[in-house]
């Protein structure tokens, strides 16, 4: 096999790189590299490298990094640092299965190793490390994925089928003091989603969380539609975009809607 940690070859021979010195092993390799990974250099704009020099001007990308960095807990800049303390292949992917046995593989923990792998791809590190990190970084998604896939995807699938039964406007209607059919159709559904003895079922509690965290999301989104809507050259693409946030502001409140239901049920 190649040896490396993930199965990526480590370097061959001595010096050369960022911290120089011998780099053998994954495990050795990874060590040396700790220093990079420090949660004072994970933020790169600004800070400089083992050898002294400073990474690429900062751009829009690296500055999305940056503020994504600073919104990671410590806790799981923690665990992706342990994690990329192991020797071999065998050793990450046991250690990723111990977290997530003990309940500790979050959606934070995912998104500190993807912030970890940005960062050292727009410092310029060394592309056998970029390639560990990403190595890393996909084994924590597909682990998590493999945890949360089946209850999101339900819940995906209800709430998709759900918003097909209402419109916004439905929804100023019951503002107004109108009890709309398709309301009321809406929540018989949930009820007998979330009542249901026998076989799979969404879990409301679980439905409704999700829910809510698909709105900052959908925030984040709208964020950058308007800096793309600012940066348009042309009439006809601010007109779409303008199209495209208004259909959002729609779908957001249906799923607002819908989020608020399933909790007062």
């Amino acid at each position: 096999g190649s040896g490396g940690v993930l199965g990526v070859a480590p370097a061959a021979g001595g010096g050369g790189g960022g911290g120089g010195g011998p780099r053998g092993g994954g495990g050795r390799l990874l060590h040396q590299q700790h220093r990079r990974l420090g949660l004072g250099e994970l933020v790169v704009c600004g800070a400089e490298t083992d050898d002294g020099s400073h990474p690429p001007d900062e751009d829009s990308s690296s500055s999305s990094s940056s503020s994504e960095a600073e919104s990671v807990a410590p806790e799981h800049w923690a665990l992706v640092l342990e994690l990329l303390d192991s020797d071999t292949g065998e050793e990450l992917k046991e250690k990723v299965d111990l977290v997530a046995s003990n309940g500790l593989l979050s959606k934070g923990v995912v998104d500190a190793a993807r912030v970890v792998y940005e960062q050292n791809v727009t410092a310029g590190q060394d592309p056998e490390i970029v390639a560990l990190l990403r190595s890393v970084y996909d084994v924590l998604l597909r682990k998590f994925q493999e945890a949360v896939a089946p209850a999101a995807k339900a819940a995906l699938e209800f709430g998709a089928l759900l918003m097909d039964q209402f419109s916004a406007e439905d929804l100023e209607a019951m503002e107004a003091g109108a009890t709309p059919v398709s309301i009321g159709r809406v929540k018989l559904m949930m009820q007998e989603e979330f009542d249901r003895e026998a076989g799979p079922r969404v879990d409301k509690m679980e439905f409704a969380k999700y829910l809510n965290e698909v709105l900052p999301v959908m925030a984040q989104q709208d964020e950058r539609l308007m800096l793309k809507m600012e940066e348009a050259t042309d009439d006809e693409t601010v007109k779409q975009i303008i199209m495209l946030m208004m259909n959002r502001t729609k779908e957001r409140m249906k799923i607002e809607a819908l989020r608020d239901i399933a909790t007062s049920l």
